[in-house]
């Protein structure tokens, strides 16, 4: 028959080692005098345990990162060989007739885009000396994969000036553009912001151009005037009108040529209206067209303009909105009347 042994403390080890007990957590204590100092338990090796399993996941994590960061490395490698400098050492050059123009395949490299080449013929001390100039570059069936075409100032000779055979070598260099416009150390292929003006290639209506964004957060803010298309005559009742983008570019003038050419949003055949204010703020008139806003050069103002050519014979001709008035603006040339279309209205 079992019996059981009842005590708070076991003593084991002539008495080094006792065993205690708190609320089933079995206790292992070292002894020194009355002092027990607790060394682990049942609780403190469970901990552990729990631990350990949380280390194992903090390093399947760390090895998750190393494999990010080994993947990113190997793009980074990716991008410097589709950026980086290619060169091609080539001895394959025809020789005698016909070998003036000769075409040789950039082996080896898929290009980005198509790359810049240059090329440097070199021989022996004894070969005669030939100039090379590339006349041609051009991606083969391949694609990424270019060809370059080298012309020479003459034909290639076989033997050189002491009948010893020439040994002519063509150093070929090729790169694709590294151009950065806006400095931000990204280059122009791979930056998302080309113009370095806060809006992506893909909504800005000139990526290149950091004077034009997005039509909402640049076109409504453009300072356009009203005016004629002379200097020594007023915009008068019936037509001459020209719009002028003070201190402009003429990207920005095509941009706002383009948002009032948009369809009107509820009249069908018709563009946005466009409405005149006077120098006070107040509203002036409305004009309209149907489309057929254009760019025009007007030569004693070097600011970009666009008009409205509606009809064959009133060339710089306003459209009025249904039932309303034309009216004069003055001074001459360009005046103080600005103009916004409906879409820039709050």
């Amino acid at each position: 028959m079992a019996k059981i042994l009842r005590t708070e403390q076991l003593s084991v080890d002539g008495d080094n080692i006792r065993l205690t007990a708190d609320q089933g957590n079995l206790i292992i204590n070292s002894v020194s005098g009355d002092d027990l100092t607790p060394i682990t338990s049942t609780t403190k090796i469970g901990q552990d345990i729990s631990s350990l399993a949380e280390r194992d996941t903090e390093f399947d994590t760390d090895v998750s990162s190393l494999a990010a960061k080994n993947s990113e490395a190997e793009n980074l490698a990716i991008t410097a060989s589709k950026y980086g400098a290619y060169g091609l050492e080539t001895s394959n050059l025809s020789t005698g007739t016909g070998s003036s123009v000769q075409t040789i395949t950039l082996s080896g490299r898929a290009f980005i885009s198509k790359p810049v080449v240059t090329a440097t013929l070199t021989g022996s001390a004894n070969d005669p000396i030939i100039a090379v100039m590339v006349s041609d570059v051009s991606e083969t069936a391949t694609s990424g994969v270019y060809q370059a075409t080298f012309q020479f100032s003459d034909e290639l000779p076989s033997t050189g000036e002491t009948d010893q055979a020439t040994s002519y070598k063509l150093n070929i260099v090729a790169c694709v553009s590294g151009t950065d416009a806006d400095l931000d150390t990204i280059i122009d292929s791979m930056d998302s912001d080309r113009d370095g003006d806060g809006v992506a290639n893909s909504l800005d209506y000139d990526p290149d151009d950091s004077s034009v964004a997005s039509f909402s957060d640049t076109i409504c803010g453009y300072d356009v005037r009203v005016g004629s298309y002379n200097s020594s005559s007023f915009v008068s009742t019936n037509g001459g009108i020209v719009f002028f983008i003070i201190n402009g570019t003429t990207a920005q003038a095509e941009a706002l040529r383009d948002q009032w050419n948009q369809p009107h949003p509820t009249e069908s055949g018709r563009t946005l209206d466009i409405k005149t204010f006077t120098p006070d703020g107040d509203e002036y008139e409305t004009l309209w067209g149907n489309g057929g806003w254009r760019l025009i050069d007007v030569s004693w103002t070097s600011h970009p303009a666009i008009y409205h050519y509606s009809f064959p014979n009133y060339t710089k001709h306003r459209q009025w909105n249904r039932g309303e008035t034309g009216r004069a603006y003055s001074p001459k040339g360009i005046t103080s009347y600005t103009a916004k279309s409906t879409e820039c209205i709050d």
